[in-house]
């Protein structure tokens, strides 16, 4: 498979030029494209921000995270290190390479939270992230320059998509039942992971599938608010956020006595039953258990 443009391959390998002196630094870029900064970020707007941003975030990141797959089943592009022996292969993927998701998963994230921010500052630095990500990919060896274009392009096009359809989706999902909403949202998610059954998407769309249906049932039962003062909110965050944690490397370890790491049926099953826990923690589990222990007030 060739890329899109003649330079692509040249650029990636004048990139790479500068491994293996940039390549920590490159890896960290990539990194905040990944699970980790989800994990961090998502509660810190969900829990002491703003919830319907937070709200806003996770649907967004599931319609991009559809998409991506989608694209990637169609085209079916190989990663460069695969097709070009000469291309370092610095990272560890999965799946097809184009669009790059983590430039378009990035590109949507930190441009729709920039419009709700407004601020001059926020936009500079989320501007400077998605760069940075999207440089960092090519470099990694992992891919094409066409494969991120294209994914900032997509990324770019459901952002505006996000704030335009956003008052609409928010008045139609007031008047559909709850059963509706749990079902429809479940049945996206496997069906997502069976079109994309690779550990790293599995995860996103755990992740995101059960955390959609936490926010519903919250609405509907918990009523959880943000507000309070910024002790509370911090107390919040830090105790919740190590809950967290505990989640996420506890049963990393508990679901290793029972699958091998690898794409495997039972390991796929056992990360997506993970990363579905940590949903429902972030935006059930916790919501609840700070309005139980009083660190969040009730909405009226």
């Amino acid at each position: 498979m060739t890329p899109f443009w003649d330079w692509e391959v040249p650029f990636i390998l004048w990139l790479q030029q500068g491994h293996p002196a940039w390549t920590p630094f490159f890896r960290l870029l990539t990194a905040l494209g990944n699970e980790e900064l989800v994990l961090m970020l998502g509660p810190l707007v969900l829990w002491c921000i703003n919830k319907a941003w937070g709200t806003g975030v996770l649907l967004l990141l599931l319609g991009s995270q559809g998409v991506n797959t989608a694209l990637k089943e169609l085209f079916r592009v190989p990663r460069p290190f695969l097709t070009h022996p000469q291309i370092l292969q610095l990272d560890t993927p999965t799946g097809w390479s184009l669009p790059s998701g983590h430039a378009q998963n990035s590109t949507a994230l930190w441009m729709y939270l920039a419009s709700k921010v407004r601020r001059a500052w926020f936009w500079g630095v989320a501007v400077l992230l998605v760069v940075g990500i999207c440089l960092s990919r090519p470099y990694l060896g992992v891919h094409y320059p066409g494969d991120v274009i294209v994914g900032v392009a997509v990324g770019l096009a459901l952002w505006g998509l996000a704030l335009l359809l956003t008052p609409v989706v928010t008045v139609w999902a007031a008047r559909l039942r709850l059963g509706w909403w749990l079902a429809g949202v479940a049945a996206v998610g496997v069906l997502l992971c069976l079109l994309q059954p690779y550990a790293d998407s599995v995860s996103a769309i755990a992740a995101v599938t059960c955390g959609l249906i936490g926010l519903i049932v919250e609405r509907e039962r918990v009523h959880f608010d943000v507000g309070g003062p910024w002790q509370q909110r911090a107390l919040r965050y830090v105790v919740g956020l190590a809950i967290l944690m505990l989640f996420w490397r506890g049963l990393k370890v508990v679901f290793g006595f029972i699958a091998d790491e690898g794409n495997t049926a039972p390991y796929l099953i056992l990360r997506g039953v993970r990363y579905g826990i940590l949903g429902l923690w972030v935006t059930l589990g916790a919501p609840a258990f700070f309005v139980r222990l009083k660190l969040a007030p009730r909405s009226v």
